[in-house]
């Protein structure tokens, strides 16, 4: 079994909420969804399983090895399963786990919320519409 690399910038803290509103596996997990590539990988694979090659065509513009290191990182959070079939060529095959379905749940609860706060806006005018 591999060792899990520590988060950056939080492996010496024991207290989980040593930050005020998020514990250490919330920012954990953000920090995982922060990663450039994550979220495509699991919007593509929300579909169903699929291979890396497939994954690289549907996502565009990554590279293998980011690729790679993307899902060997879900795999360690088990939100994906790498399914090797025993053919010539070798086979694998990627999927997402139940824990991933309500982690893409979440997500698209935050989507909502973060779609109708409208707290980003670029527009400042288009905020103060909102608001009046």
């Amino acid at each position: 079994m591999r060792r899990r690399r520590p988060t950056p910038g939080y492996e010496d803290r024991d207290e989980p909420n040593a930050d005020g509103i998020l514990s250490l596996e919330a920012r954990r997990v953000l920090t995982l969804l922060a990663r450039r590539w994550t979220l495509p990988i699991l919007n593509a694979l929300r579909a169903g399983h699929s291979r890396p090659s497939r994954l690289t065509r549907i996502i565009g513009g990554v590279t293998e090895k980011v690729l790679v290191e993307t899902l060997r990182a879900l795999e360690e959070e088990r939100l994906i399963d790498r399914s090797v079939y025993p053919e010539v060529p070798l086979r694998v095959e990627y999927q997402l786990t139940d824990k991933a379905m309500r982690l893409c749940d979440a997500l698209v609860a935050l989507d909502d919320w973060a779609e109708r706060e409208s707290i980003l806006s670029r527009d400042p005018s288009a905020a103060a519409e909102s608001r009046a």
